[in-house]
């Protein structure tokens, strides 16, 4: 099935239409992407800086695209009408990725050692991230925006298991969107249903971390809410409590609820295996990539198709270079911005957008504004 160079189920009562609040977040408020200390200018080939050796002298823009494929080059940042640090960048037709750092002669700003990366034409949506406090180790939003910098992502979705924690996080942070953190029988129906018409974007279960089989049915009355809501569930997916089995009874009560595998399974490659199976043969099942090398993302794809197979990082449990790591944290053998990039280099434009980009967007109903580009 890989771009390259059902039998009917129950479900729970029919699905409302969408709440006018909904309605109107997806039809005119949409998703800006971050605005990062590096970014495009506007359309063309030029990009901005803001960051902390703005007006410096001698300041220039040190690059390579596609993985800091040779030749590097530097280019000199010059002042626009408006004030602004601008550089054009140097033939970027042909490539998919600029990897750059900012420097002046005697000082390096380089994304606390992880770089920055921007891509050409379009850019990834993230759709599993996590913080839990502002600091700049695992886990906290400052090394989250480092590493989503480090690989050029300017949207993604958000959760961790306190809920009220991510509201304080996010707050002024309309580049990412929120899943409500929902644990059967102690977080209250009313809650979910109060933050679903705030605009949260679905519902998060970790069975394995919150102790509880994925196929509950103390889970139904979150479920009938996110078919009236039509919004996603997203479920860790690994083995025991969080087994695709299970996950896969939990969305066949609930054919109208799309239900996103995290991970598609994190544990032995035969689960995936298996979760790849539950998916063909069920409509509302989706597979997320975070821990998925390349090779392992592709094969998803030829089983599943690329209309089901969402990009994840599950970033920043690893840090502000959750993307740049070295040695390599994916299968132990590659990095993320790897991975996206053999990504985006071995499918058809078309299927990489939608695996990398538009499936995100559409499940969970982000309308995000188009960055321009080189």
């Amino acid at each position: 099935m890989t771009a390259r160079a059902g039998s009917s189920r129950s479900e729970g009562p029919p699905a409302r239409p969408r709440r006018p609040l909904r309605e109107e977040l997806e039809r005119s408020v949409g998703v800006p992407e971050r605005s990062g200390p590096l970014r495009w200018a506007g359309s063309g080939r030029e990009v901005v800086y803001s960051g902390r050796l703005a007006g410096r002298p001698g300041l220039r823009l040190h690059l390579g695209f596609d993985g800091w494929r040779e030749p590097v080059r530097e280019v000199a940042f010059q002042l626009d009408d408006a004030g602004r640090a601008v550089a054009e960048l140097p033939d970027p037709d042909g490539h998919r990725v600029v990897d750059c750092t900012v420097r002046t002669d005697g000082e390096w700003d380089n994304n606390g050692g992880a770089n920055y990366r921007l891509w050409i034409g379009w850019s990834p949506i993230d759709s599993h991230l996590h913080a839990m406090h502002g600091g700049w180790d695992r886990l906290g939003f400052a090394a989250l925006e480092t590493a989503l910098s480090s690989a050029g992502i300017g949207t993604g979705i958000i959760s961790w298991r306190d809920n009220e924690a991510v509201d304080r996080l996010v707050a002024g942070s309309p580049w990412l969107r929120q899943l409500v953190w929902v644990v059967p029988g102690r977080t209250p129906v009313a809650e979910v249903r109060r933050r679903l018409e705030a605009g949260h974007v679905g519902l998060k279960l970790h069975p394995s971390v919150d102790r509880f089989p994925a196929d509950d049915r103390r889970l139904d009355p979150y479920l009938r809410l996110a078919a009236e809501a039509r919004v996603p569930v997203a479920v860790h997916s690994a083995p025991g409590n969080a087994d695709p089995d299970r996950i896969r009874r939990l969305a066949d009560r609930f054919g109208s609820v799309p239900v996103v595998l995290y991970h598609t399974y994190l544990g032995p490659p035969w689960g995936r295996r298996r979760a790849a199976r539950h998916a063909r043969r069920q409509p509302n099942l989706h597979l997320e990539t975070s821990w998925c090398g390349s090779g392992e993302v592709l094969r998803l794809i030829d089983e599943v198709g690329p209309d089901r197979v969402l990009f994840g990082s599950d970033g920043a449990v690893d840090g502000p270079w959750h993307f740049v790591r070295r040695p390599p944290n994916v299968e132990g053998r590659q990095t993320y911005n790897q991975v996206l990039l053999a990504i985006a280099g071995q499918l058809d434009p078309a299927a990489a957008r939608k695996v990398l980009r538009d499936n995100t967007s559409r499940l969970f109903g982000l309308v995000s504004a188009r960055r321009g580009s080189g």
